[in-house]
């Protein structure tokens, strides 16, 4: 690893770089001298800032790590005058710096770590300095063309050069480990022979069993039990008690706060020092890698639907043929799971009708047109109350060996849901909105899925593309100038453009019906919807065939609903009444129904 120290001075900030912390402080007052033009006996180097000096005085070959100077450390540099300015604003570029380039007032025992080179094209240093990009580039080749995706010298290796990506070898990445040669990581740990799996077995101990005693070498193991995935509440109540009675109530600290969430995007105004974005970038500005792993907890823990409102979506859809996909959004209430269930901090998504809004037919997915009902339809659902708590999508079955058996959601499915719970998002980001999936089959039964937090991140930044094959995912290449976020699958770096099935970024939710007893929240559910475009005739119809209900019941109908809201068939202040009455369950007053009279009798006639 590079070992850099920063020095400011009135021209700036400069970087100077070492293999490591065994440099002497004479290499650094000449990696000085290198970036500044400033003398090293006219040279005061401080810790702080120059208006409190703190000058460091010692040996020329007194080591960096025994200064106690850590990597990344700003040292502050006094002695320049108008001359040496001149001088310094009058240098050449870092990466046209002359190979033969020396100096005088350096002392005659100095040897430099590093002879002084031509350097690469992309080193930020001078001919004295040591990076990535020049450590070990054999003399000739530092303007070597660089291949592929790759951003460093020829004798370097990246995620994108690596012979097990290149190889695709299913060994693990052992050069993404960041520790010391002399330990071991999860990465890099050594396979368990076959001898030490037998001896591990066999492994005699003392216990006396006849007095019940044991110890971990005899003990019986019960069978493993799959945990679930533990409701999102939960889940930051074990975050809070790790820090519980360690600070004030008024006091809050990482652990007692909901997670931030990832960002890809990189920062292209960073302040660190380097040239701008993409010229160079740094730890700081780059994006961050993204480590695809099963989320351990879910927003919503289970979502109800009453089995009419599916029926009467999947039975519409296979009058189609069926031979592409459908898909409906669902509206309904959230609610905590009762203490009967016995799963404390769960969150019940309760779904009381769906809306198809117009959609393109495809055989692989469904592409949704713009809708002018949109907003009539959001008024809607405000007005009774209710939120948009879902979508659901009618498929053929997809499965096959290449995807090991069924697929449970495809890659456009598992963008569209990601982009669906990134509009359906809470003040923290996160989001309750869940996807249900209908096969077409002898036996239907809906599946539900939320997709995990990082997969709305990926999406949310433009790190996913569309994949050759629908039903997997695939990571967008690069432009020219761009630098994207390494996606780690299954502990292996993807190449830019690789498929990858979606499975790890799928987070199941408990599908069921309303709990018995249940009151549906809507009577009825046989109105045409607004995109096939019902008429006056249709309302004359639907009336005359409940005209022995009340308007409670008579209009608790959601597409009936959506209809006369976009005709305006109701006064406003009507409208809110029967909306309240239908969501309380309550008789509206008589004044309103006296006034739904009027407006309704010549419909019933």
């Amino acid at each position: 690893m590079v070992f850099v120290i920063r020095v400011r001075d009135p021209g700036g900030m400069h970087r100077l770089l070492f293999p490591n912390q065994q440099a002497t402080w004479a290499q650094l007052q000449q990696q000085v001298e290198d970036v500044t033009k400033l003398p090293i006996d006219s040279q005061l180097l401080s810790r702080t800032p120059l208006h409190i000096p703190s000058y460091i005085e010692c040996p020329p070959n007194r080591r960096l790590d025994e200064l106690k100077l850590a990597n990344g450390d700003i040292l502050y540099l006094a002695g320049h005058t108008e001359q040496t300015l001149q001088a310094a604003r009058a240098k050449p570029a870092p990466n046209t710096a002359s190979a033969a380039s020396t100096s005088s007032s350096a002392p005659n025992t100095f040897q430099p770590h590093i002879p002084s080179h031509t350097l690469t094209p992309r080193c930020q240093h001078g001919p004295r300095g040591a990076c990535a990009h020049c450590l070990g580039v054999e003399p000739g080749r530092e303007n070597e063309a660089l291949k592929g995706k790759c951003t460093h010298g020829p004798n370097a290796t990246c995620i994108h050069c690596a012979e097990t990506v290149k190889k695709e070898s299913k060994d693990l990445p052992v050069w993404l480990c960041t520790h010391p040669d002399t330990v071991f990581c999860p990465k890099c740990i050594p396979a368990e022979s076959e001898e030490e799996k037998a001896a591990s077995k066999s492994l005699a101990c003392s216990c006396d069993r006849s007095k019940g005693q044991e110890c971990s070498r005899c003990v019986s193991v019960g069978p493993t039990i799959k945990v679930d995935k533990i409701p999102f509440a939960r889940y930051l109540d074990d975050k809070r008690a790790m820090c519980k009675f360690r600070h004030s109530s008024n006091t809050t600290c990482a652990m007692c706060i909901p997670p931030a969430l990832p960002s890809f995007t990189g920062k292209k105004n960073c302040d660190k020092g380097h040239q701008p974005w993409p010229a160079g970038v740094c730890l700081s500005c780059a994006p961050a890698n993204a480590t695809i792993r099963e989320q351990p907890y879910r927003h919503c823990d289970t979502i109800s639907i009453e089995p009419q409102i599916l029926q009467s979506f999947y039975q519409n859809w296979c009058r189609t043929g069926s031979t592409f996909q459908r898909a409906a959004i669902l509206f309904g209430t959230y609610s905590d799971e009762s203490a009967e269930t016995n799963n404390p901090g769960a969150v019940r998504a309760n779904v009381y009708a769906l809306y198809e809004p117009p959609q393109e037919n495809a055989k692989d997915f469904v592409r949704f047109l713009k809708d002018p009902h949109e907003s009539t339809m959001h008024e809607v659902v405000r007005r009774l109350g209710l939120d948009v708590v879902g979508w659901v999508v009618a498929t053929m079955p997809r499965e096959g060996e290449k995807y090991g058996g069924k697929v449970f959601m495809s890659g456009l499915e598992v963008q569209q849901a990601a982009r669906f719970q990134n509009r359906y998002k809470d003040a923290h980001g996160y989001s309750k909105f869940v996807t249900v999936v209908l096969e077409h089959g002898e036996h239907v039964e809906p599946r539900a899925y939320q997709v995990s937090d990082l997969a709305v991140c990926l999406e949310r930044d433009g790190v996913f593309a569309k994949a050759g094959d629908s039903n997997m995912l695939a990571t967008r290449i690069p432009n020219a100038h761009e630098m994207v976020p390494t996606v780690v699958y299954k502990d292996r770096p993807l190449l830019p453009g690789k498929e990858f099935l979606p499975d790890e970024l799928l987070v199941k939710v408990i599908t069921s019906a309303p709990p018995v007893g249940t009151q549906p929240f809507f009577a009825h559910t046989d109105f045409p919807p607004l995109p096939t475009g019902p008429t006056e005739s249709h309302l004359k119809q639907y009336m005359q065939r409940y005209v022995k209900e009340g308007y409670e019941r008579k209009l608790a109908d959601f597409n009936l609903l959506c209809f006369l809201h976009a005709k305006k068939t109701l006064t406003d202040r009507v409208f809110n009444e029967v909306c309240k009455a239908i969501a309380s369950k309550k008789s509206m007053s008589q004044e309103t129904q006296t006034q739904l009279d009027t407006v309704f009798l010549k419909y019933m006639m």
